[in-house]
């Protein structure tokens, strides 16, 4: 009986151990994801928009919700990127203080989905979820690191959304959704 015991804790503990492992900032697109920017967004002139810009900025002035900063920005380099990446469409939540939480790549068309989850498989590995939906023609693909979690899914009306997350973001976005399922838990049922 001790040994269950002892085994339980031990098991507890490094359960515990592994969850508060601090990770390094993942770097995508020239990114730094769960590390502040070392410039922090700007305005886009409109001669800029759509065009290879120098700095990232703001297309749009971005919205507010719950301390993060969210909306569609230029981000530099194109030359670097992957082609997939090249003409996609990026938004970006953006923390108070300046830490970049998570990226969102639209690209076109969504016939591309087995081209980006190979790009993302060569420097993240292969997907840790990948679910083919026949019915809706919908296919999606993740990977779930302690460092980063990217979220791929393609289809006919949606096109190609890639979600690429730092953990601190997972962490807050998870606590917004528990929020909202106790919310609507406590509703009343009918009228």
């Amino acid at each position: 009986m001790t040994k269950i015991i002892l085994l339980a804790a031990l098991l507890t503990g490094s359960a515990h151990a592994t969850s508060a492992v601090a990770t390094d900032p993942i770097t995508v697109f020239g990114l730094t994801l769960g590390a502040k920017l070392k410039t922090p967004f700007r305005q886009c002139s409109m001669k800029e928009i759509g065009t290879d810009v120098r700095s990232l900025c703001w297309i749009s002035p971005p919205s507010m919700h719950k301390g993060w900063r969210t909306g569609s920005i230029q981000v530099p380099g194109a030359d670097s990127r992957p082609a997939w990446a090249v003409n996609g469409s990026f938004n970006a939540s953006v923390a108070k203080d300046g830490t970049l939480g998570e990226l969102e790549i639209r690209t076109y068309p969504a016939d591309k989905f087995q081209e980006i989850m190979r790009s993302i498989g060569l420097r993240f590995g292969p997907a840790t979820k990948f679910t083919p939906l026949p019915a809706s023609k919908v296919l999606s693909a993740s990977w779930s690191r302690p460092d980063i979690k990217i979220e791929l899914m393609c289809g006919p009306k949606i096109d190609c959304y890639t979600t690429i997350t730092s953990p601190k973001r997972v962490i807050e976005l998870a606590r917004e959704r528990d929020a909202q399922r106790e919310k609507e838990a406590s509703r009343p049922l009918s009228m």
